[in-house]
């Protein structure tokens, strides 16, 4: 699928996911998007696309990773 700036579908449902960190982190790709504040058009699919994923990465490893 080619996302381009400002294809809302792509926003809705895309997180950003940041590496290098001793825990999973996401945050939906739409940022905090201020443009569209009291507009009532705002959706939380992309905030639950990102703790779906930042669950299913901890998930992962726990699994790989032993408990002291």
């Amino acid at each position: 699928m080619k996302a381009t700036i400002g294809d809302q579908s792509v926003l809705k449902q895309g997180v950003t996911v940041s590496g290098g960190h001793p825990v999973p982190i996401t945050t939906p790709a739409s940022g905090t998007a201020f443009d569209i504040v009291g507009q009532n058009i705002a959706s939380a699919e992309g905030l639950k696309q990102a703790f779906l994923l930042c669950t299913r990465m901890g998930e992962v490893r726990r699994q790989k990773t032993p408990l002291k």
